[in-house]
């Protein structure tokens, strides 16, 4: 009788920290990598403690980003209800009590900000800016024609900031612009992804309500030559025309990511494009092998 109850209650509290994790949305957390951007341009960081205070700060900004997807999951819970993917969510499905999610929600960005400002008071200021244009594109922006998308890519942005500020470097601005454009790239191609998956369930969602697929079609190409185009202004302005060797590898990335998005299949994500496309992976993977190599013979 004991050993049963406590095994139901172990399962219980198992499946409640699984919960309160997936609400955080651990698969999303590969895009505060751009936290780390700054240890690789301008100037390459080869110190330890340089290595250390990034990875803590990206570990950071995953947590505090993380907590802020409560806010998003409960303020869109109806919403969410009719997409497939979304629907499966913690607090949209009810396996997590909007009650304790909240108070989960406070705890959490709570400790994470105190943390951040240990770490960095410069730091810490970046990450409760971006924590507070999140909320603002929550309960505001996130229903307007273009800065929906243009709010999320700041949102890259301070990330980008984020990573500077806690190495005491100041951000270069045409890292800013291709941050900037690669951001508002994948900020659309997520609309898109949305929109198909929504279309396969014979439902109308925002991105068919307010963009359509012609308009998102436009901006998506639009968006991923502004991306090739600003990653080559970033490459010379880095003073080094080597850098110039790895425009082909955002070229090529871009494009192909831009055929993928147009003809992904309902139910699909831009991570999981991202991450399980083979010839991106490889692609990326050299680019970023490249861009090492380059900064380490640089005199």
């Amino acid at each position: 009788m004991n050993s049963s109850h406590f095994a139901r209650e172990y399962h219980d509290y198992r499946r409640l920290a699984s919960s309160l994790l997936s609400s955080l949305r651990p698969k999303n957390w590969g895009r505060n990598l751009f936290v780390l951007g700054p240890l690789l341009f301008p100037y390459f960081q080869t110190r330890p403690t340089c290595f250390i205070r990034a990875l803590i700060a990206f570990l950071l900004f995953a947590l505090f980003s993380g907590g802020l997807y409560i806010v998003n999951d409960i303020r869109d819970q109806n919403e969410d209800a009719l997409h497939p993917l979304k629907a499966q969510r913690p607090i949209v499905s009810g396996e997590l009590p909007v009650p304790l999610a909240v108070i989960f929600f406070f705890a959490l960005e709570a400790t994470v900000a105190l943390a951040s400002f240990a770490l960095s008071s410069e730091f810490g200021l970046v990450l409760s800016l971006y924590g507070a244009l999140m909320l603002l594109y929550s309960f505001a922006l996130k229903n307007l024609l273009g800065v929906d998308v243009l709010t999320l890519s700041l949102g890259f942005v301070l990330r980008t900031v984020a990573g500077a500020a806690v190495l005491g470097l100041n951000p270069q601005p045409f890292l800013m612009l291709w941050v900037f454009c690669l951001a508002l790239f994948l900020a659309l191609s997520k609309r898109s992804m949305d929109q198909a998956t929504l279309e396969g369930a014979g439902v109308a969602g925002f991105s068919a309500r307010v963009y359509g697929p012609r308009l998102l079609r436009s901006a998506l190409a639009s968006t991923a030559a502004a991306t090739i185009v600003a990653y080559a202004l970033f490459a010379y302005s880095l003073g080094d025309r080597r850098f110039l060797y790895t425009v082909p590898f955002v070229a090529f990335g871009a494009l192909s990511y831009l055929r993928l998005t147009l003809d992904a299949p309902p139910l699909s994500t831009p991570d999981q494009l991202l991450w399980k496309t083979p010839s991106l992976m490889v692609n990326n993977l050299l680019w970023l092998t490249v861009c090492v190599v380059i900064n380490v013979s640089r005199p």
